[in-house]
């Protein structure tokens, strides 16, 4: 209706919407007046969301149709009236995702995924740096968790990287009609994205390592509209996207179980294809790509294998000590260079729970030892 009227040729809307600049200056006096309004008779208190809501509509539309240069200085107009009356807390509260879509995620020169602000939507509301983690990082774990060195049955354990944790931690959320979200391989064997399963038999396609960064896309919210209807989730993800994953939620939620991994940092993905194109150039087409493998010969360890659709080698294994990508990989020469100045890579952990490869258990308990991990 509001945008019936401003287009519609003739009505009062429609003439001062010539001036865009005047119309809106007066749009901001009118906020202004109906703030001050509202704060006086406490009514911001009880429905401050529901006023910022309104405010969003009534003031973007045509702050988007302004240029840049005019467009700053009426946010800046804005926010000293947001500022003047703490609006800001309920605009975090009503979203933690950007109002406008300003924000894309896109891979870097070096193939790294990163925050993009598009400039021309960008309003300059500040709300994406106040609910970063890395910007304003939160640490409400227990400063000293307990420790515990535990595998599950041999079945889900040659299937797993390691000891098995998080496929038990998965099922049992199964089990309770709940959503499982992790990292996943796709069948290119060099894109890795967070996916959601919903059954027992969809969790082979989150098992096992991926040595390469995951893209989260959409979790974040599909994550929150699992919460909102009371479906249990288990979110798993590297420390980083855990605490990016509670920052965007902004509040607890008694259905979410999250789980985040001892990370050594995560490689490019650039570097990943480029391993990827050598092997297929050498011995041909890759059919499957997994890190980390076990069989009763070789058992737990470091390793690459790689199996081909054709050519002339049906498959490879290659320990870490022969594997370019692995060395590059555990010697920090692929790695996102913000990982080395993580700020999650410490206690307390980001996650209710936190699984990692229990290297050296046999100087505490040879017993455990068995080589599955």
């Amino acid at each position: 209706l509001y945008n019936y009227r401003w287009r519609r040729e003739g009505s009062l809307m429609s003439q001062a919407g010539k001036d865009l600049d005047s119309k809106m200056e007066e749009h901001l006096h009118m906020v202004d007046i109906i703030t001050e309004y509202w704060a006086k008779h406490n009514l911001l208190d009880k429905y401050g969301s529901d006023f910022v809501c309104w405010l969003l509509d009534f003031m973007f539309y045509d702050l988007q149709n302004r240029k840049l240069k005019h467009r700053i200085e009426h946010i800046k107009n804005l926010q000293k009236i947001m500022k003047q009356f703490e609006l800001e807390k309920f605009y975090q509260e009503l979203n933690s995702e950007c109002s406008v879509d300003a924000i894309s995620m896109l891979p870097d020169s070096n193939g790294f995924f990163r925050p993009n602000i598009d400039k021309q939507k960008c309003i300059e509301c500040g709300i994406c740096l106040k609910i970063c983690p890395v910007e304003n990082p939160s640490y409400k774990n227990f400063d000293n968790p307990s420790c515990y060195a535990a595998w599950a049955t041999d079945d889900i354990r040659k299937k797993s990287s390691s000891g098995g944790a998080f496929t038990v931690f998965a099922e049992k959320i199964l089990e309770n009609k709940g959503v499982v979200c992790g990292a996943g391989l796709e069948e290119d064997n060099i894109h890795v994205n967070h996916k959601w399963i919903e059954n027992k038999f969809e969790l082979k396609l989150l098992q096992g390592s991926k040595y390469v960064q995951s893209n989260i896309q959409k979790t974040y919210y599909e994550a929150e509209q699992y919460l909102l209807k009371e479906i249990p989730v288990l979110y798993t993800g590297c420390p980083c996207q855990i605490a990016g994953l509670k920052a965007y939620l902004g509040k607890e939620y008694d259905q979410l179980l999250t789980v985040d991994l001892i990370c050594h940092g995560i490689p490019s993905i650039k570097v990943l294809k480029k391993y990827v194109e050598e092997k297929e150039k050498q011995y041909g087409k890759i059919s499957d790509l997994k890190f980390r493998t076990k069989d009763l010969k070789r058992g737990w360890s470091q390793s690459v294998t790689i199996k081909f659709k054709n050519g002339n080698c049906e498959s490879i294994y290659e320990e870490r000590n022969k594997s370019d990508y692995l060395n590059a990989f555990l010697k920090t020469l692929s790695i996102c260079q913000s990982c080395k100045f993580c700020k999650f890579a410490r206690l307390p952990r980001q996650g209710d729970l936190t699984i990692g490869d229990f290297w050296g258990i046999e100087k505490y308990d040879s017993t455990l030892d068995d080589g599955l991990g």
